[in-house]
This record gives C-alpha cells, sequence and structure tokens, in this order.
C-alpha cells in the first residue's frame, strides 16, 4: 500500500506532468488576460464612439 502510494507522489511530481500542468495554466490565464482586454477594449470603442458623435452633435449646434 505505501509502495503504491509512493509511486502516485512520484508520478504526480514528474517533471513532464509538472510541465503540462504550468503550461495549461498559462494558457488559461493567458484566455482570462486576452479576454479581459478584449472586453475593455471594445467599451473603450463605446466610449470614443460615444464622445464623437456627441461632439458632432455639439458642431451641429454651434458651428464655427
Amino acid at each position: 500500500m505505501k509502495k503504491l502510494l509512493l509511486m502516485k507522489l512520484r508520478w504526480s511530481f514528474h517533471p513532464c506532468l509538472l510541465i503540462n500542468k504550468t503550461e495549461e495554466k498559462i494558457k488559461r490565464q493567458s484566455y482570462l488576460i486576452f479576454s479581459s482586454l478584449e472586453e475593455k477594449g471594445l467599451i473603450l470603442n463605446e466610449r470614443i464612439s460615444n464622445i464623437l458623435s456627441r461632439e458632432d452633435e455639439f458642431q451641429k449646434l454651434y458651428p464655427k
């Protein structure tokens, strides 16, 4: 029983498995970062377009 437990423990810390787990974590974190940046970019684009439309309305109301 102890041998089996030790073997499982040894394999759970095998370098290949640790590298795979690390790669998965990096992929997951990078996906979250990029999706967050994409959302922020969309929000920023929406705000910019709102500001520009307000500026157009202002120009119509108060021409130079």
